[in-house]
């Protein structure tokens, strides 16, 4: 009988938790890229979403940040509406699709819904190099973060315009074949 009292407790209690807590407020991130292995010089694309749950509100003085770490760090902060909020070489933002417009408790928001960006990032203002990629969301209460795929940017070798190869004897060897 001590037990069914005891766990009856323990479930109320976690009910209740649950409920005081209210519902999970989400805002979902996504980033891809076309290509990760570009060549210096190449104009790459990010395709960016940020999806807002029906329970989030985004005030619109909210931002995002477009982060590349390499051997320098860019950090391209922009607007909901697409547009650039700090210097950002080689970089141009595209706002492709954005949630409804809304007020309330006297502030303009977006309520559910999901913005997406174009983002084409010219390579020849970035070094040769290894860079990692991450996407912020910063509102009034909290960042949201996902990291993207990692981008390498390969300088163009040059091609090779010709061969020349000599032989003493007129025997030529390679790897114990008589060419």
């Amino acid at each position: 009988m001590k037990t069914k009292i005891i766990s009856a407790t323990i479930s109320i209690f976690v009910i209740a938790i649950l409920i005081i807590l209210g519902p999970v407020r989400a805002l979902i991130l996504g980033i891809n890229v076309s290509d990760s292995s570009p060549i210096q010089g190449d104009i790459i694309s990010f395709s960016i979403f940020a999806e807002i749950e029906s329970a989030e509100i985004i005030y619109i003085d909210d931002y995002f940040v477009l982060e590349l770490k390499g051997p320098e760090t860019t950090r391209c902060k922009f607007s909901l509406k697409g547009e650039l909020l700090s210097s950002c070489e080689g970089i141009n933002i595209t706002l492709i699709n954005s949630p409804d417009f809304g007020y309330g408790y006297g502030y303009g928001n977006f309520s559910s819904g999901k913005f997406e960006y174009k983002i084409d990032l010219d390579t020849s203002f970035y070094k040769p190099w290894l860079y990692h990629t991450k996407l912020i969301a910063n509102t009034k209460t909290k960042d949201f973060e996902k990291i993207g795929p990692d981008i390498v940017i390969t300088k163009q070798s040059a091609e090779i315009q010709g061969c020349s190869v000599r032989s003493l004897g007129g025997e030529f060897f390679l790897l114990g074949k008589n060419l």
